[in-house]
């Protein structure tokens, strides 16, 4: 649940003592309850965990959930064409191999990122690009705050191998997209 901060005003008692009534007992009990105090201000709802998705080029199954090793999807076309939200993991198996784009849609936040990884005991996941006619076997395109580890990607299409990696419209690096421990 979101909360709205209201701002809250307080009017100085006067000197002449006036009688309480109960609207003012109500709205004291509401501040109390709300744990608002004058002057405080309450903290940022708190970013939830996300989810965490898999896929399995052995075993996996495109129509199934892909929210644990036991219902992974198969295909990078399942993760595709699927829009992710902050916090949310993608998770490769461990010694499988797929040929062909992954383009997952959606950004994370500062603090939450999507995740894409691997899983499980094995070689890095391996993404070959080598079917693409353009692009990046691993392609975001305007999107903010994707870290991706732990796979081995080639790639060769001849045309925009690497994708976008500076903000729209800049020349400015990307800050909030990190590649790490990735083998080409």
């Amino acid at each position: 649940m979101k909360r709205r901060i209201v701002p809250l005003r307080l009017r100085i008692a006067s000197a002449r003592p006036r009688p309480r009534t109960l609207g003012r007992l109500a709205l004291a009990a509401a501040i109390v309850a709300g744990g608002l105090t004058a002057g405080a201000v309450a903290a940022p709802a708190a970013i939830a965990a996300g989810t965490t998705y898999y896929i399995d080029s052995a075993t996996g199954n495109d129509a199934a959930a892909g929210t644990s090793p036991a219902t992974a999807w198969k295909s990078l076309a399942a993760a595709t064409s699927r829009t992710f939200a902050a916090g949310d993991s993608i998770l490769l198996a461990r010694g499988g191999a797929w040929s062909g784009q992954l383009a997952p849609k959606g950004s994370g936040a500062s603090g939450a990122p999507i995740t894409i990884s691997a899983y499980g005991t094995g070689a890095a996941p391996s993404i070959s690009g080598a079917p693409l006619a353009t692009g990046g076997a691993v392609q975001l395109e305007n999107q903010s705050w994707w870290t991706i580890e732990n796979l081995a990607i080639t790639n060769n299409s001849g045309t925009d191998n690497f994708g976008a990696t500076t903000e729209a419209g800049s020349s400015r690096p990307r800050s909030d997209a990190s590649p790490r421990n990735c083998s080409a």
